[in-house]
């Protein structure tokens, strides 16, 4: 990878995922102005909050439990104001 650092190659690999955050809230902005998006993330999921943080989102309320096809976790709802 032509010299880049571990950290770089993270970079690239993650652009996707955000671009893709990005275009989903800009898509939610022009669709229901003034509304909130939600999403849940599994409570030990710390990069992807970091990201979602990082566009916008904030942690809502308390952790909850939630049983999904893998079993039951724990979740944090997070929100953020398009």
């Amino acid at each position: 990878m032509g010299g880049e650092s571990v950290r770089q190659q993270w970079a690239k690999a993650w652009t996707p995922g955000r671009k893709i955050l990005e275009t989903a809230c800009q898509i939610a902005k022009e669709r229901c102005p003034g509304k909130p998006m939600h999403l849940e993330v599994r409570t030990w999921n710390r990069r992807a909050i970091r990201c979602y943080e990082k566009s916008g989102f904030y942690i809502d309320g308390q952790p909850f439990t939630q049983k999904t096809l893998s079993g039951e976790g724990r979740f944090f709802r997070m929100v953020h104001l398009v």
